[in-house]
């Protein structure tokens, strides 16, 4: 039965993740650890974490670790299929129909609200990450310097940058 329930939670969350991970953070947030309880607050910033780290798209990643915290193997890919499921359903209408309607002003006036929309989701998952995952300044300013550092040598390659933030913050934190 927890399979079933995984995986219709997952068709609905994953069916309104308009514009990526962390947009969703906040859905994923109000209806698995405020609505449901299936997880603390803590395991979902724990998870973040993990999900931001991994290969492969924010989103996933978080459904493939809470189905698995929460059945396993099993619950892993359940969970991970009802989240890209009903999207990959409706991207297949809009594909062949946004061909016909790309230039409607209807259409692109929806896009602009999902922008808007995508925008006030984000601006929720970082508050939700600065309320319960950080307690003082050093993250925000290694954030910083790493930011600074990758603006400065803009021909510094994303893998390195990752590899000297991590160094940085095991070794720092």
């Amino acid at each position: 039965m927890m399979l079933v329930k995984l995986f219709l939670e997952f068709c609905k969350i994953g069916v309104v993740a308009f514009g990526g991970g962390n947009a969703i953070f906040p859905i994923l947030h109000h209806e698995l650890v405020e609505k449901l309880q299936w997880i603390s607050t803590q395991d979902f910033l724990n998870f973040v974490s993990i999900a931001e780290t991994t290969p492969g798209p924010i989103g996933m990643n978080l459904s493939t670790f809470i189905g698995f915290k929460l059945a396993g193997f099993p619950g892993a890919l359940v969970a991970t299929i009802g989240y890209v499921f009903l999207p990959f359903l409706f991207m297949l209408v809009v594909a062949t129909v946004a061909v016909k309607i790309k230039d409607s002003k209807i259409y692109k006036r929806f896009l602009i609200a999902i922008m808007v929309v995508v925008l006030v989701l984000l601006t929720r998952a970082a508050y939700l990450m600065v309320a319960g995952g950080f307690h003082d300044f050093r993250p925000y300013l290694l954030s910083l310097v790493v930011f600074i550092a990758f603006m400065k040598f803009k021909k510094l390659n994303p893998i390195y940058l990752l590899i000297i933030s991590g160094l940085i913050g095991m070794f720092y934190f």
